[in-house]
């Protein structure tokens, strides 16, 4: 909520995709490149950052997932 993240249908993957992030200079997700995408940094706490969700990390094999998609370049099926 504090980013204006809308992650509804229909605007989910364009605002996550190639999307600035409020809280770094990186893209949210950039296609093709986990390691640059800020989502998969604060899915693992990289550089710090404040693990997300909030109280509740991810499974490792839902990361793992995630990590795949973006790498794969993060198609809009």
């Amino acid at each position: 909520a504090s980013s204006n993240l809308d992650l509804s249908q229909g605007k989910a993957y364009t605002n996550l995709v190639n999307a600035n992030s409020s809280g770094s200079t990186l893209k949210r997700v950039v296609p093709g490149n986990s390691d640059q995408s800020y989502l998969i940094w604060r899915l693992q706490g990289t550089n710090g950052e404040t693990l997300m969700p909030p109280g509740n990390k991810l499974p490792a094999s839902t990361i793992k997932a995630i990590i795949q998609w973006i790498d794969d370049g993060a198609e809009n099926d």
